[in-house]
């Protein structure tokens, strides 16, 4: 284990972590951020390659004998440039982007059709952790997972369960030769929630917050299904009708 200080914002090293806000740069690099204690602590026992820990030196002083990983000690205000949360809680994980995942061998996955909202994303993959499923499958059109905010808003779960990114519907059509793809809408030939087939390896999917699952999806699915409402609202949050057929889902084991 290294540990080093950096005290220059004009560090070449500094420059790039201050950087990773953006996707572009985030590919470029091959890294992302997890940033504060338990994003930190989540990150370090999971399956993900941690390059290095920055930390200020108030942090490192409570916690220097807890991590095993390569430190980089920087002051408040480099922690502050480097940061994308208003109170930096003094340590960020340097993390480095998982290989394009392969295709799914088994279980009980979420399907996100062109999910735009990275709030959405963050809570459907916590959900799949609470409730036990294999993964979150994001397409081509969804928010980046490794955003800041997505990466806030799963808690840490995005470290729990496999996350699966850029996949088409190319890669339905593969799958739905060991899956059954069962999808969520409003209209159409469905059964409600309670009513639909559940199997040990099966994808739902969840659409688009304005547009829903796409045509072509609903076309080639073996199964639609809707969420009674007795309310007004016309539509339901899409992390919320996520994690409604989830935990119907759970609930039959």
């Amino acid at each position: 284990m290294e540990i080093k200080k950096i005290t220059s914002v004009q560090n070449e090293y500094i420059k790039l972590l201050s950087k990773l806000g953006a996707k572009k740069n985030r590919e470029e690099s091959g890294l992302f951020l997890a940033e504060g204690e338990h994003l930190t602590d989540m990150v370090c026992n999971s399956s993900y390659e941690v390059k290095n820990l920055v930390m200020t030196e108030e942090y490192y002083a409570k916690n220097q004998n807890k991590f095993l990983y390569d430190i980089i000690i920087v002051p408040d205000g480099i922690m502050q440039k480097i940061s994308d949360a208003k109170t930096p809680q003094g340590v960020v994980a340097v993390v480095s982007l998982p290989r394009k995942n392969a295709n799914i061998k088994g279980g009980r996955y979420i399907y996100c059709d062109n999910l735009q909202d990275p709030g959405n994303i963050g809570t459907i993959i916590r959900t799949a952790d609470a409730f036990s499923f294999s993964g979150v499958i994001l397409s081509k059109g969804c928010a980046d997972v490794f955003s800041p905010k997505v990466i806030r808003s799963t808690q840490g779960s995005m470290f729990n369960v496999e996350v699966i990114t850029d996949k088409d519907i190319e890669f339905l059509k593969s799958a739905k030769s060991d899956f059954r793809l069962t999808a969520t809408a409003l209209y159409g030939e469905c059964v409600t929630v309670k009513e639909m087939k559940t199997e040990k390896n099966q994808i739902f999917v969840i659409g688009n917050e304005g547009s829903g699952v796409s045509e072509e999806i609903l076309s080639m699915s073996d199964e639609i299904v809707y969420i009674p409402m007795t309310g007004k609202a016309e539509s339901l949050n899409a992390a919320v009708a996520a994690s409604i057929v989830m935990y119907e889902v759970a609930s039959r084991e």
